[in-house]
């Protein structure tokens, strides 16, 4: 599952963007490896609505693997993106 910053404001931030186009290729890439064991693997995108994005923009770009992010099958912490600027910016006077 990957959760893009939100589609309803005028157009997704230039970075989260290519994290989309990049988990698109991973995902094409894993189902072609999987398929020769008889593993299906299924792509989940959940566009956040402006509000939920605001009310918790650490959400924006979240990659889920059976239910765990990215980051904690990698052990990792996740880092602040520019996304909440970018949509500040396009949705100011609205």
């Amino acid at each position: 599952m990957w959760r893009p910053d939100p589609f309803d404001v005028h157009e997704t931030c230039p970075r989260c963007e290519q994290t989309g186009a990049e988990v698109k290729k991973a995902v094409s890439k894993l189902k072609k490896s999987l398929e020769t064991v008889n593993i299906d693997v299924e792509f989940k995108e959940i566009k956040l609505s402006l509000k939920e994005f605001k009310a918790s923009p650490l959400e924006s770009n979240l990659i889920e693997i059976n239910g765990k992010s990215l980051g904690t099958w990698l052990n990792t912490k996740t880092g602040k993106a520019n996304a909440a600027i970018y949509v500040d910016l396009m949705t100011a006077g609205q």
